[in-house]
């Protein structure tokens, strides 16, 4: 199965509610990928890793993600873009019962919400 994997971890959430995550297949205008909001942590000093599998993608394409926070207030901060190529499936042979293939992943986003970005 191709697509992306989009990662990204927080070191810590203060007052966030969530995260929008969007894409912008070679080039053109954003579009949302999350129909809902994705739930933070509201507070907490721990953070989180999450994930979001995006399998909508084209092998060879560029991808670029980026990933907005959205706080208790409603203030939405911006992150990225991070821009991968979708890789293109594996050939399956005779003896396989599934089709497999490598999967980019997308890291690299802050590591913390509304306080001090960590890199």
């Amino acid at each position: 199965m191709t697509g992306v994997t989009v990662e990204w971890v927080t070191k810590s959430e203060i007052n966030n509610l969530g995260f929008n995550l969007y894409r912008s297949v070679d080039g053109r205008e954003e579009e949302q990928l999350n129909g809902t909001l994705i739930p933070g942590l509201l507070s907490s000093v721990s953070g989180q890793k999450y994930t979001y599998r995006d399998r909508a993608v084209r092998a060879g394409i560029p991808v670029c993600y980026t990933l907005e926070d959205i706080d208790l207030s409603g203030k939405r901060t911006s992150h990225g873009p991070v821009c991968v190529y979708a890789p293109a499936p594996q050939p399956v042979s005779s003896e396989q019962s599934a089709v497999s293939s490598e999967a980019s992943s997308v890291s690299g986003l802050p590591s913390s919400v509304g306080g001090e970005r960590h890199q």
